[in-house]
Order: structure tokens, then sequence, then C-alpha cells
């Protein structure tokens, strides 16, 4: 679990540190199979992580055509700090209101589980 967590740290770095496109949407993808080594039961997670290795950089892509050249490097790196804070602030969201009951992830969360259970 703990090298999945690492997959996930490495690769969001290699990220940031992406010299083109290219690069960067590989690393989103390690970085989504990283997720899914970490968190094995999250409904979803390589699906999550492999959709957002298409989405985020695709935004990035539009919004770094809007930006002069020298500050092209900032704008990447904001994009990618602002969609990690959000995706943080839902999950803490999420997990909050599932720990206080104010909703149940039953509907969500219980066919994935009936799937892993051994026949």
């Amino acid at each position: 679990m703990l090298s999945g967590l690492g997959i996930f740290i490495l690769a969001n770095l290699a990220t940031v540190w992406a010299p083109n496109f290219a690069i960067a949407l590989v690393a989103r993808a390690v970085a989504g199979l990283g997720a899914a080594i970490y968190a094995p039961t999250a409904n979803g997670s390589a699906l999550t992580g492999f959709g957002f290795s298409l989405v985020y950089p695709g935004f990035g892509v539009e919004a770094v055509r809007r930006v002069p050249a020298q500050s092209r490097g900032l704008a990447m790196g904001e994009g990618f700090a602002i969609s990690h804070q959000a995706t943080n602030e839902a999950q803490s969201t999420v997990a909050e209101l599932t720990r206080n009951r104010a909703f149940s992830l039953d509907p969500v969360a219980l066919p994935g589980a009936r799937a892993r259970q051994p026949a």
C-alpha cells in the first residue's frame, strides 16, 4: 500500500516537472495507477485516476495557450495546484458528510463491495 502512495507522489512530482504535454499525460496516468494501488478498495480509483490524467492536462493545454511564453510554466503549475486542491477539498467534504451521516454512499459503494466478495 505504501508503494502505491510512493508511486502516486513521484508521478505527481513528475507531472510538475514535465517538459511537455505527453510526459505530463503519462505521469498523470501513472499517478492514477499509484492511487489505485494505494486505495484498492476505492470504487473506480483506477478509472478516476486515468480520467483525471486526460482531463486536467487537456484543460492545462487550453489555459497555457492563452498565456505569454515566459509565464507558461507558472500557469501549468498553478493549474495543477488548483486541480489538486479542488480534488482534496471534495474528498474531505464527502468524508466529513458521510462520517456525520448527512448522507450515505452505500448505493455507490455496496455494488462494488459485493462484486469483490469471493463466491
